[in-house]
């Protein structure tokens, strides 16, 4: 099970310069949907449209790393928005401009969330705090609650 370590930033243009003299390679860029269902703290489950494909995806928090729990792709996912939206309830939707960098075994994104704000997420098996450092993003802004509490 992947890993993610998120921490909000001010600059995400001087981040990435950063990165990439890293080492990082840039992968892709993505517009994605998500649709947050209402559940207890430190517990997320959403759809997320990525790619032009939808995934249910289930997220719980240990300590200061969220645990991807599930990531799996949906067939019809009208038909399984209508069924948890009855069930929980949606929370919110939110739109995240993203793009991805990969660095060692870590997958990097520097993320535009729609009236949230900029954030940057380290996933791989053990995120560190330590690109953060490198980086100059101090301990203190790491984000602990989903982006859909915030």
């Amino acid at each position: 099970m992947n890993k993610e370590l998120k921490a909000r930033i001010s600059d995400p243009i001087k981040i990435e310069k950063q990165l990439i003299q890293l080492g990082a390679v840039f992968t892709h860029q993505d517009l994605q949907r998500y649709v947050y269902f209402n559940q207890p703290e430190g517990k997320v489950l959403k759809l997320a449209e990525r790619n032009g494909k939808t995934y249910k995806t289930v997220i719980e928090r240990r300590g200061n790393k969220f645990t991807i729990v599930s990531d799996n792709k949906i067939a019809e996912p009208a038909v399984l928005e209508a069924e948890l939206a009855e069930k929980y309830g949606i929370k919110t939707t939110l739109i995240n401009c993203c793009k991805f960098f990969s660095l060692n075994d870590e997958t990097i994104s520097i993320n535009d969330i729609d009236g949230v704000g900029d954030f940057l997420i380290i996933e791989g098996e053990e995120p560190s705090t330590e690109l953060l450092k490198k980086l100059g993003i101090d301990e203190e802004a790491i984000v602990t609650v989903s982006f859909d509490n915030l």
